[in-house]
């Protein structure tokens, strides 16, 4: 493993209680490169935590050279944030505050060790104060005056996400990553649910069961249009059925010729109650059967007269003869 040391501007205002100390994922430095990911993060906070005596910030690194090396401050607790990487709560002495008040130092610097085969950083060992800075474009210090335009929304938004997902601010991207997934799960297991009901079928139902289910309804919705179709068809067989036995009826009674059976028929099937109003009030053109006939004469018999009669009335002779025989 290597040491790497890497700096970070403090707040131009204010003296800031919360800084980042490294930031996540891979950077590339003028002192070297390294990688915070989540079990690195998880690492170094685990090894921070079992220390009992708290964790000095110094200037220019002086306790690397064994020189003396007063404390510009103590860190009293890491915060894993997520995306923003690793921070630190720290409680700084009077003659920093008035340095960084006064802009003398304007650099925080973190000081760990890495794996030399990985980059991964593995352990915090310290901080201190420089105005020699490595790291580039890290987090703005977290202070009431210390972010960019812009960059506070952003902070803001994100905060308001984490809440909306029921974690703390300060929670990890980890941790965001799965209440996001959790969300998901539950809104699908509410879908799947709402299927079940409407199949009505029992939670815990099978994938075969589902399928099954839903090819049955699939087919019970076919049959449900061929016996549609069924019907429909009988429907039309009975009002040509009816309009048969209506036109005949009429026929009978003497209400119309032969030569208006077709025009009987289709309207008799279109409005059977407009038919029956028709033969009801229409007089008696032709009763069959009932043609007098000289005495004498064969009733089946045609004279002249007859057939001009016959032709009149659309009657052919061979019906006239087969109703009067």
């Amino acid at each position: 493993m290597g040491t790497l040391l890497c700096t970070h501007e403090t707040s131009v205002n204010g003296v800031p209680e919360m800084i980042q100390l490294i930031p996540h994922g891979s950077h590339h430095t003028d002192k070297g490169s390294f990688t915070l990911d989540e079990a690195g993060l998880r690492e170094v906070m685990d090894v921070f935590n079992g220390r009992k005596n708290q964790m000095a910030i110094d200037y220019e690194h002086q306790s690397l050279t064994g020189a003396e090396a007063p404390a510009a401050g103590w860190i009293e607790r890491l915060v894993d944030r997520g995306v923003q990487g690793l921070w630190a709560e720290v409680r700084w002495t009077e003659r920093a505050r008035e340095y960084l008040r006064g802009r003398e130092y304007r650099y925080l610097s973190p000081v760990f060790l890495k794996e030399s085969a990985t980059g991964r950083v593995m352990r915090l060992l310290g901080a201190g104060l420089t105005n020699r800075p490595a790291i580039d474009g890290m987090e703005p210090v977290a202070n009431s005056e210390g972010f960019p335009p812009g960059k506070n929304k952003e902070v803001e938004k994100m905060k308001k996400l984490l809440v909306a997902l029921g974690l703390d601010v300060e929670a990890t991207e980890g941790q965001a990553i799965e209440a996001v997934n959790t969300l998901k799960s539950e809104a699908e297991a509410s879908v799947a649910k709402d299927v079940l009901d409407a199949l009505e079928l029992e939670e815990g139902s099978t994938h075969s069961e589902v399928l099954g289910t839903v090819m049955a309804f699939k087919r019970g919705h076919e049959l449900a249009g061929e016996l549609k179709g069924q019907v429909e068809e009988l429907s039309r067989k009975l009002q040509h059925s009816e309009a048969d036995d209506l036109v005949a009826a009429a026929m009978r009674e003497g209400k119309l010729t032969p030569a208006q059976e077709g025009w009987a028929r289709e309207f008799a099937g279109r409005d059977p109650e407009g038919f029956l109003t028709f033969t009801a009030k229409a007089p008696v053109v032709l009763r069959l059967g009932e043609v007098a006939f000289p005495a004498g004469r064969e009733a089946a018999s045609l004279d002249e007269t007859q057939r001009i009669v016959n032709s009149l009335t659309g009657v052919s002779d061979e019906l006239f003869r087969k109703h009067n025989n």
